[in-house]
């Protein structure tokens, strides 16, 4: 109030203003709290949802009142207030994101009484506030608030060290305890339903102020149940593609609850409809009281197919679990655009209230390059039934001023049609959508969706950021402007970068060569600056990437994995055949030798360095002869799985006359043990399937770093060491990696790792080099 108006109001407790009561006859009072509720009337505040509040206006003792049931409640008044009355709004978190109107006067009508509850009693998203407070104040000023317990935990209800020794029998068999997500208890173990019961009532009587406990499965699969040979195998998949546990699991939960609720009524317990408990359960009823988070990107409902079949799933839960809540996929990083599906996200929230779903949850994790996608998000939350339009319309005018409005609408509309229209027309969509099993999620860790950006799609973006920089008006909107360019950046930097494999003719002359060269090094030019980017957000409150390509969330899997050099395979390739052709003495090898020379920008100079090893020496780690890939250490070894085979063939060859060869290889490879030193080292390996092949089947390189006592120091996992065979079907393509191994490194591994090949999916490697490049 005091930002708005300069005004500071006096404030009182109950008892001061009650010492000061003729002091305050005649003037406006505005009270927080019950209490300051007229006696003897109805209480507006009966039956009413915790959340809810009422600002009730009582013209003969000039009071306005802001009081809801408990202290929730009446904070959410308070900040409807300021919205409604004093222009507030919480755009993003941080003070610069705080928009508060400076004015004269403020007023409110005469009589105006409000009552509001939210639509879904439980409302929450992750944006990882924790390390920032700034964000939860952010996320608690916006009226969201979540009231049940319900992520994976049944690690901890039974805990294998207490267990393991005891109940042995509460376990898969086999099953490697020390992973918390590596198992699910066995639901039909004799006891396991009454020691839940007992745990959960001894938490809740030692936590009397606990209003939920999370039944929620572990977050992996590895049923009892699941397994065949067990008496309560169910035989049967559910609508993802995943074995049916659900009838099994969710007649357990109605056990656990009846034993729950018969001593601690008012408790709610919370768990989750996710992999193989997807589908309702055919046989069972559970008590509203639990309530039933139902996973999915619901995103995916602007195909008319998945939105049929999401709200019959929707329909049939709603049977069999009155508390059937959402959970939802609304991940801003680590995808690299800004995912603005107001429009199909509104649709949803409108949907679930119309059909009666009791709470929501989504998995957010915002950079808030998304513009007004999270505050969007809160608001309809709390009641799906507002305007699109004037929400967003509202956002846009009070982030940026009136006069730069039209521009950021314009430009978050470019990129709402990219992932409301487009996205359902790519191959990324459709490998996700149409796959058997299918992840509750579309697969943020591949990129490919950026092939479908267009260079005018990035172009305009930009026009259109760098006019609201210009339009924009006070120093406030100006810096917010600034924000929201630089967060584009990032995009922008992602799109240029993107090593999307494509053919690469090879240069027949110097010119086209060198021409080769130049827009490569741009690319790695945009990749280096992206991750400069990432590093630089990181201590930005509104920036920040919690689920970084870099840091964070996945550190042992190099943060989220998005991390490239901006070279293709295709174009490594052609490079090195022209600097085969060229010979030591030419131009283009002169511009290479130069960015090796130069250190300015690290990730260059070690890829043009592994171009320039790969075009002086042929592969160091053979195949060619018999004796290549015997037994024994320090060659090629191969590890397989499921008795699949891998052999020497002349059936396909890159050089000379041999390569390896394997088909179907759920999970295997090849490898080799040899001597290293600290340094910068670089790794090529060749592969080729036939014409035609398809599949899901991927290739990665993998470096396991041991000391002097064979102790291992680091793994290394190069996202461009995890590609799609059967997109290059037809052609030889490579793999390939340039890096730092760390101090004390002595000897390493390196991996050739093959995973997911169908039966009758074929691949051909060769050409495999590993090469010290800084010698």
């Amino acid at each position: 109030m005091k930002k708005s108006t300069a005004a500071e109001l006096t404030i009182w407790t109950e008892d001061a203003a009650a010492a000061h009561c003729q002091s305050l006859a005649g003037k406006v009072q505005i009270y927080i709290g019950a209490e300051g509720l007229p006696a003897g009337e109805p209480d507006p505040l009966e039956g009413m949802d915790g959340d809810g509040f009422v600002i009730h206006q009582d013209g003969e003792r000039r009071r306005l009142t802001i009081a809801g049931p408990t202290s929730w409640g009446t904070e959410f008044g308070v900040n409807e207030f300021l919205e409604r009355y004093a222009g507030v709004r919480w755009l993003a978190p941080g003070e610069d994101w705080e928009d508060v109107p400076e004015q004269k006067e403020l007023s409110v009508p005469l009589n105006d009484q409000v009552r509001q509850e939210p639509a879904f009693f439980s409302r929450e998203f992750d944006v990882h506030t924790s390390n920032s407070p700034e964000r939860e104040a952010w996320t608690r000023n916006n009226r969201m608030h979540g009231r049940v317990e319900f992520k994976h935990h049944l690690f901890n209800l039974f805990p294998p060290g207490k267990y393991k020794f005891t109940h042995p029998q509460y376990y898969p068999s086999g099953a490697d305890l020390n992973d918390i997500h590596g198992w699910q208890p066995c639901f039909s173990a004799p006891g396991i339903v009454e020691e839940a019961v007992a745990n959960i009532i001894a938490y809740f009587d030692a936590h009397p102020e606990a209003t939920s406990y999370s039944l929620g499965m572990n977050d992996g699969r590895n049923f009892c149940e699941a397994d065949p040979r067990h008496p309560n195998y169910p035989n049967q998949d559910n609508s993802i593609g995943y074995p049916h546990m659900s009838d099994i699991y969710y007649d357990w939960v109605r056990q656990v609850s009846e034993g729950v609720f018969a001593k601690h009524p008012d408790k709610f317990l919370g768990t989750l409809s996710y992999l193989n408990l997807y589908d309702p359960p055919a046989n069972v009823k559970l008590d509203p009281r639990v309530i039933v988070f139902v996973t999915d990107e619901r995103l995916s409902w602007g195909d008319s197919e998945l939105r049929d079949a999401g709200h019959a799933l929707t329909s049939r839960w709603l049977q069999a679990a009155p508390g059937t809540a959402f959970y939802e996929y609304s991940f801003g990083t680590p995808y690299l655009l800004p995912r603005a599906h107001f429009n199909l996200m509104a649709e949803s929230y409108k949907y679930a209230k119309a059909a009666g779903v009791a709470a929501h949850y989504a998995e957010l994790t915002p950079n808030f390059g998304e513009g007004p996608r999270p505050w969007l998000s809160t608001r309809l939350q709390w009641n799906p039934d507002q305007d699109v339009e004037l929400l967003l319309k509202d956002w846009y005018e009070r982030a940026v001023g009136v006069d730069a409005a039209a521009d950021l609408a314009a430009y978050y509309e470019l990129w709402r049609d990219f992932w409301e229209n487009r996205i359902f027309r790519t191959r990324w969509y459709s490998e996700w959508a149409y796959s058997n099993p299918r992840i509750n999620y579309m697969n943020f860790l591949d990129d490919s969706y950026l092939e479908a950006v267009t260079s005018a799609d990035i172009a305009q973006s930009r026009i259109l950021l760098e006019a609201v920089v210009n339009k924009a008006a006070t120093a406030k909107q100006k810096k917010r402007a600034a924000d929201l360019l630089r967060a584009f950046e990032y995009y922008e930097a992602s799109v240029l970068s993107y090593p999307e494999e494509k053919i690469v003719p090879h240069p027949v002359n110097e010119t086209e060569a060198g021409t080769l060269v130049q827009s490569v090094v741009l690319k790695m030019k945009y990749a280096e600056k992206r991750r400069a980017l990432v590093e630089q957000f990181a201590g930005d409150i509104v920036l920040r990437h919690n689920f970084s390509p870099y840091y964070g969330y996945g550190q042992t899997l190099g943060g989220y994995g998005r991390i490239w050099t901006g070279m293709t395979s295709g174009e490594l390739d052609a490079i090195v055949s022209w600097l085969e052709q060229e010979g030591s003495g030419g131009a283009v090898h002169s511009l290479l030798q130069q960015l090796a020379d130069d250190g300015a920008v690290f990730a260059i100079q070690n890829s043009v360095r592994l171009a320039l090893s790969l075009s002086q020496a042929k592969e160091n780690m053979s195949h060619e002869s018999a004796e290549a890939i015997p037994e024994g250490a320090d060659l090629w070894d191969f590890w397989l799985a499921d008795g699949i085979a891998m052999h020497r063939s002349d059936e396909a060859a890159r050089r000379g006359s041999y390569s390896v060869v394997a088909k179907g290889v759920k999970q295997g490879g090849m490898y080799q043990s040899l001597a290293a030193q600290p340094g910068v080292y670089g790794m090529y390996a060749a592969y080729y399937t036939p014409p035609g092949q398809s599949g899901k089947g991927t290739i990665r390189l993998q470096f396991e770093l041991y000391d002097s006592q064979g102790n291992e120091i680091e793994v290394i996992k190069p996202y461009l060491g995890e590609k799609h065979a059967a997109q290059t079907a037809g052609r030889w393509s490579n793999i390939h990696w340039a890096g730092e191994l760390s101090e004390g490194v002595e000897s390493v591994t390196v991996k050739i790792i093959l995973e997911k090949f169908e039966d009758e999916q074929e691949i051909h490697l060769d050409d495999a080099a590993f090469y010290q490049l800084d010698r």
